[in-house]
């Protein structure tokens, strides 16, 4: 399954991206591979979201990354994404972590990461990856 490089890539990612199996979706990769035969179908999705959408100075916000599969016909396996967080905000905790897509999600407590690895996507479904989020001066 190929994918494109966002506008205005540099050269380096377009050879990257048409060397590897990731998605580049802003500071997030996914990696995917679908069931069954080899076939012309659109990758996945993936989005984040904070809830609430801004908080003080050690707040906690829920950070939630949703996992889109289009393909109405395949589950996509092998699902897996790595996010640095924003500035300022780290794993709160306790990290609060949940996983609806199965495999091992990873956030480690006052770590700057969330990852997703061996995870699936039912066809025509989504699924999460949420953990607890908090700011640090800035």
């Amino acid at each position: 399954m190929g994918h494109r490089p966002r506008v205005g890539a540099s050269a380096e990612r377009r050879r990257a991206c048409a060397a590897s199996p990731l998605i580049w979706l802003g500071a997030i990769f996914i990696a995917a591979g679908t069931a069954g035969p080899a076939a012309a179908v659109a990758p996945p999705s993936i989005a984040k979201a904070f809830n609430p959408a801004s908080i003080a100075v050690n707040g906690i916000a829920t950070m939630t990354v949703t996992i889109t599969n289009p393909n109405s016909m395949d589950a996509e396996l092998g699902v897996a994404f790595t996010d640095n967080l924003p500035a300022n905000l780290a794993v709160a905790t306790p990290n609060g972590l949940a996983n609806t897509c199965g495999g091992t999600a990873t956030a480690n407590s006052g770590g700057f990461q969330v990852g997703l690895a061996g995870g699936t996507v039912p066809a025509a479904g989504s699924c999460t990856v949420s953990v607890n989020v908090t700011s640090g001066p800035g």
